[in-house]
């Protein structure tokens, strides 16, 4: 499973954030729930996979690749999970990116946004209005329980379960995706018809008219047809004697 990161760093905090300790060096130490502490949120979501089941994890940060890095994810039949930072739609390279994927159909793509109560900041409106801005299309399943991919502030003590519920639904979408994708025929020569397998009909006469002239088809000949009998205008049924002919 691919986990892809849209985080700050501590550096260059967005604009209207000024709570740096919840970031590092890198979008991989980004810890959004209080207090902002080990572990991170990308080893946490690695600790949620690795108990889901059999599966193997890695953690990417979003860029402009990211589209095509989720093309390739899905031909090696791995989902992938997007954790987002809701500051992160204000730094324009996330913003664009993010904006794109909004207009893809993702189906076995699942999108999280953390936040918690005691982070103030994140509590303001404005930031979801630029969220929802950026996810326009998948705002309007935001929360939905008959679609859990979409998941916007997800309390710390939540996190776990809605990840893996997640992580459960797009990876039995992407199973049904495979089930349901038409197997390719290999390629060569048509193979010959099989002996036996081929019964020739019974001969035409040449000059035996259509019964439907105007649909251009010749009656099948019936070859096992009893003889005509004879019927006398007024009188008894007679059957025609075999030896008349003779």
């Amino acid at each position: 499973m691919e986990v892809f990161l849209a985080a700050g760093v501590a550096d260059e905090l967005p604009e209207g954030r000024h709570r740096a300790e919840y970031y590092g060096r890198s979008p991989r130490e980004w810890t959004p729930y209080h207090p902002p502490k080990d572990p991170t949120l990308a080893r946490r979501a690695q600790q949620v996979i690795m108990e889901s089941g059999p599966y193997t994890s890695s953690v990417e940060i979003v860029d402009a690749e990211l589209s095509s890095r989720l093309d390739e994810s899905m031909a090696n039949n791995q989902t992938s999970i997007l954790l987002v930072d809701p500051w992160a739609v204000r730094n324009p390279a996330y913003r664009d990116v993010l904006a794109d994927y909004d207009g893809q159909n993702r189906p076995a793509t699942g999108v999280l946004v953390p936040c918690h109560d005691s982070d103030e900041e994140s509590g303001d409106e404005p930031i979801w209005e630029d969220l929802s801005r950026v996810f326009w299309r998948n705002w309007r399943r935001q929360n939905d329980p008959h679609d859990p991919l979409f998941r916007v502030r997800v309390g710390g003590d939540e996190f776990d379960d809605r990840l893996a519920v997640m992580l459960a639904v797009a990876q039995n979408r992407l199973m049904e995706m495979g089930s349901t994708t038409s197997s390719r025929v290999p390629t060569g020569p048509t193979p010959p018809p099989m002996p036996g397998l081929t019964i020739p009909g019974p001969a035409i006469p040449a000059d035996m008219p259509p019964r439907f002239p105007y649909l251009g088809a010749a009656p099948t000949p019936r070859l096992d047809a009893a003889a005509p009998v004879q019927r006398p205008l007024g009188g008894p049924f007679v059957p025609k004697d075999p030896d008349d002919d003779q």
